[in-house]
């Protein structure tokens, strides 16, 4: 188990929170009807690395006494399964509608004698070497993984005397709140980069974005003109196009907020798309990657957790048509909508991605990437998705989505003014995202000297933990003796009142 690899400081004791406090108690020490209220708390209610949880879900006492983990105001929560407990899903219980609580069973509790600081303990399950090392004791199936309670009443952890227990959490506290306004305005930042690219791609899509240069070449802007029949522009070797369905024509009102240079179109009849739907092959261990939804992310491939595919595998499976330079990769499900350039190199292609290939001398394909990124695109997409649980479009609703096609030339203008303001945006995010690295490693050297006994200075006239532990022990026995001598009761009727949880 985990326990402090230096000497502790003077008046410091190390125990087990077994010896401090009871873990998992069943009772709620409270008189409770049937009809009394209490707070719910399921797992989705208590928030990542200390941000606290809602407290506004409330059931009625007889809904959740059976099934369910009880917790009192005081009481410390902390998540056990995977990857709740790894993500820092732990909270004080606070504020509970008449003191009592009930949650999930993936929770831990511990409920700490009085002379405790319970608040020093929550920020020490804050710290990440002491979720790592959780996670190493964690048992059971891949996906079902969680701490048992034998790691939580066996920990060893420091023990302060009381006032300087004190100290230490005013002391977090003041840090961490310093630390917390700062990490609120990087994320601050990082979320108006977000709407400043988007800004950026509406003034794109829009013209706006060009309308300088679009009068400075007016000479030299030829429109495009789509052919009438797009089968005149799919050779013979690239009859791999998915079924297509009849498409409307474009209504007026649908070219609104374009300029006049420009033309407008059914993504249908501007692209062919090579739909890999139904279709999942074998993986093996190694040999082709096979790109699914997963890895495709914010314009990019992610190659990372990647499935492969064998050579036999990809020849059979691969026959709707291999990708060339300048498809674009589209994910038509979970999550929707996202893009990115084919790469170079061999790859098989998942179910879950739609391959679009526009037409020569129609569409540039980095120009329809970045539109596909826009919202005027991504809202048309929204409004095409079907699906319940999981928002998916098919190509057969992909086909009618409008695109906006200026002249070649300004199209590549476009990319590239694009591609300047998103490079200036992209740097600036590279330093938010560098600063926000920099507040956890803060964050976590508060926390480990906070444990360590140097946040704060040590009076030597506080009483030592030792005696503190006494007081404790003696305070645990008292309770237990009398919990020996009552009875659980169980309820008769709505009036009747019980005392413990079950």
């Amino acid at each position: 188990m985990t326990s402090s690899p230096k000497p502790l400081p003077q008046g410091w004791i190390s125990v087990s929170f077994d010896e401090i406090g009871l873990i998992n108690p069943k009772s709620i020490e409270r008189e409770l009807t049937d009809d009394d209220e209490i707070t719910f708390v399921p797992m989705r209610c208590v928030y990542e690395m200390g941000s606290g949880m809602n407290v506004l879900n409330v059931k009625k006492f007889s809904e959740v006494r059976k099934g369910y983990t009880p917790f009192i105001d005081g009481d410390l929560l902390v998540a056990k399964i995977t990857p709740c407990m790894e993500n820092g899903k732990v909270v004080v219980a606070e504020k509970l509608k008449n003191g009592v609580g009930f949650g999930s069973t993936e929770f831990h509790t511990i409920r700490f004698q009085k002379e405790i600081e319970k608040k020093l303990y929550y920020f020490y399950f804050l710290r990440a070497d002491i979720r790592k090392d959780a996670q190493r004791h964690m048992t059971g199936t891949a996906g079902q993984l969680r701490v048992p309670s034998t790691f939580i009443q066996n920990l060893k952890v420091p023990l302060p005397p009381l006032p300087e227990q004190h100290r230490i959490v005013t002391k977090i506290e003041e840090l961490l709140t310093q630390l917390d306004a700062g990490v609120g305005s990087l994320r601050k930042v990082r979320a108006q980069l977000k709407r400043y690219r988007q800004a950026v791609l509406k003034a794109a899509f829009e013209g706006s974005l060009t309308q300088e240069w679009r009068e400075e070449h007016k000479g030299e802007i030829k429109p495009i003109v789509l052919s009438k029949n797009k089968k005149e522009q799919i050779s013979i070797d690239e009859k791999v196009q998915t079924k297509s369905v009849p498409l409307a024509p474009i209504e007026e009102n649908e070219k609104e907020n374009i300029p006049e240079q420009w033309s407008i179109s059914r993504i249908g009849d501007a692209v062919r798309i090579i739909d890999y739907r139904g279709r999942t092959p074998p993986y093996s261990a190694t040999g082709i990657p096979h790109l699914r939804s997963q890895n495709i992310k914010k314009g990019k491939i992610v190659w990372q957790n990647l499935a492969f595919v064998s050579d036999d595998t990809y020849n059979q499976y691969m026959t709707r048509g291999l990708p060339i330079r300048g498809d674009i990769l589209f994910t038509t499900e979970a999550p929707l909508g996202e893009v990115a350039l084919a790469p170079e190199q061999k790859f098989s292609i998942a179910q879950r991605i739609m391959l679009l290939r526009p037409f020569e001398n129609v569409l540039v394909p980095k120009f329809l990437m970045y539109q596909i990124k826009s919202d005027f695109f991504q809202n048309q997409l929204t409004r095409k998705g079907t699906g319940t649980t999981v928002t998916g479009v098919s190509s057969r609703n992909f086909q009618p989505i409008i695109v906006k096609i200026p002249s070649l030339l300004e199209q590549n203008r476009i990319v590239d003014e694009i591609e300047r303001i998103f490079s200036i945006a992209d740097e600036i995010e590279q330093t938010v995202t560098t600063s926000l690295r920099q507040a956890d490693s803060l964050r976590q050297s508060i926390l480990k000297q906070a444990f360590e006994g140097k946040l704060v200075l040590q009076d030597p006239n506080d009483e030592p933990a030792s005696i503190l532990l006494e007081r404790i022990k003696a305070e645990k026995a008292r309770h237990a003796a009398v919990t020996k001598k009552g009875k659980t009761l169980q309820p008769r009727s709505p009036k009747r009142k019980i005392k413990n949880a079950n």
